[in-house]
């Protein structure tokens, strides 16, 4: 090492390394810190093999472009519902208007009329039970 160095003045102690000194140095530096071949071809195989399982992952069966699809079609499915609800609450208050009518008319006729065609289709007042016999 004192080959590389010349003394600049004595008398403050301060020494100049020389332009062989660098250039060794920086040498051994590269070379202690200085990957292999076969360290950045694992490294590369490694990044590859990462962004292709997450690529797969994303847009292969069951991926992300799926979860889109089934969200808008559960969207779809939910407008639905609420339309089917609304008409349901719909019918159920005109049913109950036109009940309230009949009571409000006096019709006992219609009552009964109503009430006929309900129990053929299966219906029940609420606590009653229905019975059926073979025919």
């Amino acid at each position: 090492m004192s080959i590389f160095l010349r003394k600049h003045n004595a008398d403050f102690g301060i020494f100049e390394v020389s332009r062989k000194a660098l250039v060794y140095s920086a040498y051994m530096t590269h070379l202690k810190y200085r990957r292999s071949y076969v360290k950045e071809i694992i490294l590369i195989i490694c990044i590859v093999a990462v962004s292709g399982i997450l690529s797969y992952s994303l847009f292969g069966p069951g991926g992300y472009r799926d979860l889109q699809k089934a969200r808008l079609e559960l969207y779809a499915r939910q407008a639905h519902v609420r339309a089917l609800e609304t008409d349901i609450e719909r019918r159920t208050e005109n049913a109950k208007a036109i009940d309230e009518d009949a009571l409000k008319s006096g019709l006992p006729e219609a009552l009964r009329w109503f009430e006929q065609k309900a129990r053929e289709h299966g219906y029940a007042r609420e606590g009653e039970y229905i019975q059926r016999t073979p025919d």
